[in-house]
């Protein structure tokens, strides 16, 4: 019996420790997970509350290779997922931005 009080309480110590969710964030609708860069696997709001929420969609196609150029000449759109793109496009990681943005779609043919 002790050593299952003993054990409770060094699994209970343990779980103090551990890191916890952040809460959500007011006026986000979406949220992301980065899938490259520094902050690899970190979620954020990618879909402020001015975006509607609309089921979720797969366009056709594939997001273009990382930029190796960060200049931009227009604002990108920001997205979290297809749905909110054009349908010529995709939602993807932007390396630049550190953010999803609807990017032109890419087909690759073999």
């Amino acid at each position: 019996m002790l050593r299952v009080l003993v054990l409770s309480m060094l699994v209970v110590a343990a779980l103090g420790h551990l890191p916890r969710p952040k809460p959500p964030q007011p006026g986000c609708n979406y949220y992301c997970t980065k899938p490259e860069g520094p902050n690899k696997g970190a979620k954020y709001c990618c879909g402020p509350q001015f975006l509607p929420l609309i089921r979720e969609e797969k366009h056709n196609g594939f997001c273009p290779p990382p930029l190796k150029d960060c200049t931009r000449i227009l604002p990108p759109q920001v997205c979290p997922h297809d749905g909110h793109c054009p349908i010529n496009q995709k939602c993807c990681f932007d390396t630049c931005l550190d953010l999803h943005t609807c990017k032109p779609a890419h087909f690759y043919i073999n």
